[in-house]
């Protein structure tokens, strides 16, 4: 790989999993054909409270998705090899005397976003595209949405996705700008296990939109999303209804932007049939996405870290890796993941408390819930000419 990150990935290569021998692997790749279910008007033409005139469908509540069980993921309790853990070195313990105060920074715009209720989490998204804004959140019927222009004035009202694909949605919702081919993309899951993608045919994110879903045998849960040149890459956690690993995926971008009656998507899921442990690293991984005009050379790239105290080897170390995906939609199975790559970087621990709301607001108020345990969409990618560097949190 060449040198694109400054920051985590310099060091050493190394094969993470001996069993990653994904030529012998093709059978894990598989194929959900996604179809082109609705060409919408422009938004302003559409009735805003009801999916192809049948009223919204409440779908969501303040414990989640309406009627989808999930089993609680039990096999990765923090800290379990508690004796592995070591220090952490970039835990913060008061204010560092080089922070940067608040005066140093400059905001441009202030402005109120949407305000959820009723819900934990709201699972706010917001991109920024050359001329607006778009904010999406959790809603009782799907997934909610308003866009602003980037002095702060609203452009559209709030509006419920479903009212533009046309199906009862269930939130966990995404919005992304494809600077690339200047597109908007706006997604959502729903409890009968789809994903579903909303891809606006011009610039105009008050324009038409075409629509398609993907419909999976599993509940694709916590769906994240990144642009790249040769698709739109992603993640879930899969659920059986328990915990059965994570899927990478890749989305035919090019024939959603041309409005193909059909647009592929091309999976592989991270289990423990493919390497001990696998699915325990898996469940921290995300796409990464790209910021800039600029692009990669490589194919999807995804991103995960590895947390010492969550795994049983003795010779496992904190340690980020990523690797490569390249998916082949004619036939799948030639696509191609690389060996993996790795960092190993300073101790640190992934858990962040004993409880989801720990995380005090400064002048009071109610704690906010935290997410351990995977990174935090989205990774960023840019490519400076010179080098190329990626950002990853959690």
């Amino acid at each position: 790989m060449r040198n694109f990150t400054r920051l985590f990935f310099t060091g050493l290569m190394l094969m993470l999993f001996c069993s990653f021998g994904f030529a012998q692997q093709s059978s894990k790749f598989t194929t959900v054909v996604g179809k082109l279910i609705r060409t919408t008007p422009k938004i302003s033409d559409l009735d805003k409270n009801s999916m192809y005139g049948e009223p919204l469908l409440k779908t969501r509540d303040e414990f989640g998705v309406i009627g989808v069980v999930k089993e609680k993921y039990v096999n990765k309790e923090k800290n379990r090899f508690a004796s592995k853990v070591a220090k952490d070195m970039a835990l913060q313990t008061g204010n560092s005397p080089s922070s940067p105060t608040a005066s140093s920074a400059v905001i441009n715009q202030n402005f109120d976003g949407l305000f959820a209720t009723g819900f934990a989490p709201s699972d706010n998204n917001l991109a920024v595209g050359p001329n607006h804004v778009i904010q999406i959140i959790n809603h009782s019927s799907g997934s909610l949405f308003k866009i602003w222009n980037k002095a702060g004035v609203q452009v559209l009202a709030q509006t419920v996705l479903s009212t533009i694909t046309g199906l009862s949605g269930a939130g966990d919702p995404v919005v992304m700008y494809d600077q690339i081919a200047d597109r908007w993309i706006l997604t959502e899951f729903s409890s009968t296990n789809d994903l579903r993608f909303a891809v606006s045919v011009t610039p105009d994110p008050t324009g038409a939109y075409k629509v398609y879903s993907y419909n999976f045998a599993y509940f694709p849960d916590y769906p994240h999303y990144s642009v790249w040149h040769n698709a739109y890459y992603g993640i879930t956690h899969d659920f059986q209804p328990g915990y059965v690993g994570s899927s990478i995926y890749a989305f035919d971008r090019a024939a959603m932007i041309a409005g193909a009656a059909t647009a592929n998507v091309v999976s592989f899921r991270f289990d423990n049939s493919v390497g001990p442990n696998v699915a325990n690293r898996a469940f921290t991984m995300l796409s990464v996405h790209q910021e800039g005009p600029a692009a990669s050379n490589q194919s999807g790239l995804f991103t995960f870290f590895q947390d010492d105290s969550d795994t049983p080897d003795p010779l496992d170390v904190d340690s980020v890796f990523t690797f490569t995906y390249t998916p082949n939609f004619t036939t799948p199975a030639l696509s191609v993941i690389s060996p993996m790559s790795s960092v190993v970087s300073a101790p640190f621990n992934s858990t962040l408390c004993g409880t989801n709301a720990c995380i005090t607001q400064t002048g009071g108020g109610a704690a906010i819930r935290g997410i351990d345990g995977q990174l935090m969409h989205k990774v960023g990618y840019r490519n400076f000419g010179g080098f190329e560097s990626m950002v990853a949190n959690f």
